[in-house]
């Protein structure tokens, strides 16, 4: 049985990021509009309540683009916790862009919040192009954590586009149920990083690793999804290893587990 979950949500944030695309063409070409109608109805009688009135029905055009996107964004990076917990970020950033858009219809304060949520949202996309080391997400990511008009737009174009390239390349089509894993070799300890070489029969994230017998968990694994063939991986630790031996356990995403032998 195979699955393709992660291409699934890769698609799910690529449909999250379009709805805030048309959202944001939107709400820009709304504004302008309103601009262009009040600089000739200034002096115009109940100025500020037909001022009001449309800020409002933006704000709902809005908030209704805001809300799919959030439902999609939510869903995509949740999915992509199987391969790291960092994807949360993603969701966190949707749901306060989301709150904003609510607040919107309220106060114009709630742009500060919309700002917020767009750049905790480029955070987690860029941790998505980091991952698959796509050039675009990672630049669409950054450019929605600068809040300068329409910076965040191309953000999100570009990571639609860099998500789109990740799918084609298709890094995680599918995921084995098993799969024949061995370590070729002695894992070799250098300062609190350990180097081990792999051999997979399939394509499968790594999800953790641990020392066993202790709370030590990897702060950091490279690469982290393991491809047929030897693979060269490090796993990097925050805490002092004082021990000469140990054994690691390195949890896959289909719930396979492989200890690895290290030694100094």
């Amino acid at each position: 049985m195979y699955m393709n979950s992660i291409n699934e949500s890769i698609g799910n944030i690529r449909t999250g990021l379009l709805f805030l695309v048309v959202g944001s063409i939107v709400s820009i070409l709304s504004l302008l509009g309103a601009g262009v109608l009040f600089a000739g109805a200034f002096f115009m009688k109940n100025f500020m309540l037909h001022f009001f009135i449309l800020r409002f029905v933006i704000g709902i055009i809005s908030l209704i683009f805001i809300f799919y996107s959030y439902i999609n964004l939510d869903k995509g990076f949740k999915g992509l916790l199987q391969l790291s917990k960092d994807f949360n970020i993603g969701s966190i950033g949707a749901l306060i862009i989301l709150i904003g858009g609510i607040i919107f219809l309220i106060t114009s304060f709630a742009e500060i919040i919309i700002v917020i949520g767009e750049i905790i949202l480029g955070i987690g996309t860029y941790l998505v192009g980091s991952y698959f080391n796509n050039s675009n997400t990672k630049i669409g990511g950054i450019l929605m954590a600068i809040p300068l008009i329409i910076l965040p737009l191309i953000g999100f174009i570009l990571s639609y586009i860099g998500l789109g390239e990740i799918v084609q390349a298709n890094p995680i089509q599918y995921q084995p149920n098993q799969v024949s894993l061995h370590q070729v070799g002695m894992g070799i300890l250098r300062n609190n990083d350990v180097y081990a070489t792999i051999f997979s029969s399939s394509q499968i994230p790594i999800i953790s690793a641990e020392i066993q017998g202790t709370t030590y968990v990897a702060k950091r694994i490279d690469p982290q999804i393991l491809f047929p063939g030897n693979n060269n991986v490090m796993i990097s630790f925050d805490q002092l290893i004082i021990s000469k031996s140990f054994n690691i356990i390195l949890k896959l995403s289909n719930g396979q587990s492989l200890i690895l032998a290290v030694s100094q």
